[in-house]
């Protein structure tokens, strides 16, 4: 699967048509937090990020993107890394056809400093569907998924995670529109022997992890008058056949490959606003409650973890246009979070502030 995600992008380097053009976009931003590692340790610190994304178009149904991203940290120097991937995505059907095919397929390369290196990973991800114009106002899609992230100097950490999704989407009294998706998941993964774990002396065996997922998720949107829109979306996420497997765990949590993995519940507002003239004003809040994998603290604790997470944003972007010439748009974002956890280790509040700077050609 690896071999012809890559196989897929590097074909579509060599065919150049006449009708071929490129765009490129660079994005960057200066950012500050009281709480740089998402924990009760509290440390602040700042740090800059470059991203720079070259887009190519060499059929007008296809896309190829070329990114990278650099960040760098003040005070947690060590946290600095570099992403290098490449992505493409393909719409080979018509416009006029009820009938629209989707591919996107994505490599994404990212390496630390020697201090944070076990964090080193190759991902791969991919995606098919294929959706289906039931009227004007009524479409539904169904299709699969894959993703595999590889950790160079952990491999303990890998996991492969395979998923099949349904959708429908509908527009109703004017602006009103309510999309639902739904979809299973299969992760393969290594999980540890809780006997082993308990035995004197002790033997830590490995042994092949299996964790199957559902989750349905309606979204809600609509316009609020002329210059305000809102979406509201919830999402329900359940551990199928739980048999509560063992993880390694890792000390700095925000970067563990198993913080995106868990089951529970979670609610998120989104508002934008065009009140202010030439200006966007972006705000809302989420909450979201987490039961996390079991994970192993060294040398013999298996520690549970739920959490009760909730984020509070507001943001404001200053879109400017040329009629020739680069498009920019400075923006700023100040986000507020606070988590709640079993694991007094992660009971922390964080604020943050982000300026940043985008630059399209």
């Amino acid at each position: 699967m690896r071999s012809l995600l890559i196989g897929i992008l590097i074909l579509f380097f060599l065919p150049v048509s006449a009708s071929a053009d490129f765009g490129l976009e660079i994005k960057f931003s200066e950012s500050f937090t009281n709480n740089i590692i998402s924990d009760s340790s509290e440390l602040s610190d700042s740090y800059s990020s470059t991203n720079a994304v070259l887009k190519y178009y060499p059929f007008p149904q296809v896309e190829l993107n070329l990114k990278s991203e650099y960040s760098y940290y003040s005070e947690l120097v060590a946290l600095g890394n570099l992403m290098s991937g490449a992505e493409l995505t393909a719409i080979p059907t018509s416009a006029e056809s009820p009938v629209v095919v989707y591919f996107n397929a994505s490599y994404e390369n990212r390496s630390y400093r020697e201090a944070f290196s076990v964090y080193n990973t190759d991902t791969y991800e991919g995606m098919a569907s294929v959706s289906y114009i039931l009227t004007p106002t009524a479409q539904v899609r169904g299709g699969f998924t894959y993703e595999n992230a590889l950790f160079k100097n952990s491999e303990e950490a890998d996991k492969e995670v395979y998923g099949v999704i349904g959708g429908l989407n509908l527009t109703f009294l004017g602006s009103n529109s309510l999309d639902i998706e739904t979809g299973y998941t299969f992760a393969d993964f290594i999980s540890i022997e809780e006997e082993g774990i308990l035995a004197y002396p002790q033997v830590l065996e490995e042994i092949d992890g299996d964790l199957k997922s559902f989750y349905i998720s309606p979204r809600f949107s609509r316009a609020l008058g002329r210059k305000l829109g809102m979406n509201i979306t919830y999402t329900f996420l359940s551990f199928v056949d739980y048999e509560e497997p063992i993880v390694y765990s890792y000390a700095t949590g925000f970067l563990s490959p198993w913080g995106s993995v868990w089951d529970g519940n979670s609610v998120t507002l989104n508002l934008k606003s065009y009140h202010i003239p030439k200006m966007i004003i972006t705000g809302g809040f989420g909450y979201w409650n987490k039961r996390m994998l079991r994970t192993l603290e060294f040398p013999d604790r298996i520690i549970p973890r739920e959490d009760d997470y909730s984020r509070y944003y507001l943001g404001l972007s200053w879109p400017m246009p040329a009629r020739s010439g680069p498009y920019l748009e400075p923006s700023i974002q100040l986000d507020i979070i606070n988590n709640t956890s079993t694991n007094r280790l992660y009971d922390y509040s964080t604020f943050s502030v982000i300026v940043g700077l985008t630059l399209r050609m």
